[in-house]
Formats: structure tokens, sequence, C-alpha cells
């Protein structure tokens, strides 16, 4: 979802796609470098058995009996990224919203928009159990919506207005 705002919002557009790339591959490392941890300290069936395998793993962390007691770090580190991830997702949803309807204001949408998203998570994610079975059935297609069929849209929207502006400004 940040991709469908991303060019659109930053000014400098080499900067910004280097910074991009630059975020994503340190991201990528870092993941790696984690599941790699996870799978060494765990083990590969306990990893894919656990729902959080790094709080785990930093449950078994003692270090002479000094450094203990990491899960409570992991725990704080998991939280404010989960608010993060979700500030960023509200936000991308609301400028999202309101450019569909061509308003140049996003502000007046954050308070509906945040009541529906409140309700409809409670709807969607009653019980943990039933975000598992929603990430095992659904998250595929949900995921394939938002990260394939809605960029080649609009990638197929921008190509045909290109068409379009040229095969205007030719016949003038």
């Amino acid at each position: 979802m940040f991709l469908m705002i991303f060019p659109s919002k930053v000014s400098e557009r080499k900067k910004g796609g280097k910074a991009f790339y630059i975020g994503t591959l340190i991201g990528g490392i870092i993941l790696i470098l984690v599941i790699m941890l996870d799978i060494l300290v765990l083990g590969p069936d306990t990893t894919a058995r656990n729902i959080a395998p790094s709080y785990t793993m930093a449950k078994k962390i003692n270090v002479g009996n000094f450094l203990m007691r990491i899960e409570a770090i992991i725990a704080t580190i998991w939280i404010i990224t989960t608010y993060t991830r979700a500030v960023m997702y509200f936000y991308v949803s609301v400028v999202v919203f309101s450019n569909i309807f061509n308003i140049k204001d996003y502000r007046p949408f954050t308070t509906a928009l945040g009541m529906i998203m409140v309700f409809y998570s409670s709807i969607v994610f009653p019980t943990v159990p039933s975000s598992g079975e929603f990430n095992k059935n659904i998250w595929l297609f949900y995921a394939a919506t938002y990260g394939l069929v809605m960029p080649l849209l609009l990638f197929i929207t921008a190509k045909l207005k290109n068409i379009i502006k040229k095969h205007h400004h030719s016949q003038q």
C-alpha cells in the first residue's frame, strides 16, 4: 500500500527511490538474519510451528546469568513496529481514499475510517486462531489484490493515459 502513494508524495524521486531500495535491502538482510537465528537456535520444526519464534528464542538467551529476560525488549520492539505499521497502513488508506474521490485534504476522513477500521478488525480477527485461519485461507488472495492486481491496474492505467495523451497531442 505504501507504494501506491510513494511516487506522488516524494519531491526528489531519485533520492526517494534510492532510499526506498536501501531501506528494503537493509530490512531484507535483517529479516534473513533473524530467521536464520531462529532456525539455528530453535530448529526448523519449532520455528515453523511457533507464532512468534523470535520471542521464544529471546526467552532462551542467558549469558552468564547476567544478560537475561531479553523477551521484554523483543515484545517492546514488536509493539512499536506493529503500531508504526498500522499507522502507515491507515495513513496510506486515508490518502488513497481521498485521492480516489479527488479531495485535496485527507484529514476529514481520518475519524470515520478509524472507526470503520476498529469495527472491521474485531469482525475479521475476533481471536488469535481466527487470525491463523485468515492467514492460511485468505491472505494469499488479499495480498495478491494489493501487491499484484492493483499495481498492475495502476501501471496499465498510467500507460493508457500516456498513449491517449500522445495520440491527442499528435492530432493537434
